[in-house]
């Protein structure tokens, strides 16, 4: 029987963050890489209703990465509930 790797959930609020969030996605992808033999991940990214391309930017990354998962708030309800929600949503 083979043993199933442990899922670690990485939660990121996101309010109005287009142009880094490739650079961020990249720089954890890299983390990830190097532990991906032990452990399985999952990305979560709550976006506090951002006014700019932020949303859109995430649903292109999750389209390309399984491991991805975006939600969207319909006001701005404060990084502190966003990080909670993203908690609730975990699997892992």
């Amino acid at each position: 029987m083979k043993n199933k790797k442990k899922l670690i959930s990485i939660v990121t609020p996101v309010f109005n963050e287009e142009d880094g969030l490739v650079t961020y996605y990249e720089r954890v992808s890299k983390v990830i890489k190097t532990l991906s033999d032990e452990y399985d991940f999952e990305i979560i990214f709550t976006d506090n209703c951002s006014t700019d391309q932020t949303f859109a930017n995430l649903e292109k990354l999750a389209a390309t990465d399984s491991r991805i998962r975006v939600f969207k708030f319909s006001k701005n309800f404060g990084y502190q509930k966003s990080i909670w929600f993203g908690y609730y949503k975990t699997k892992g």
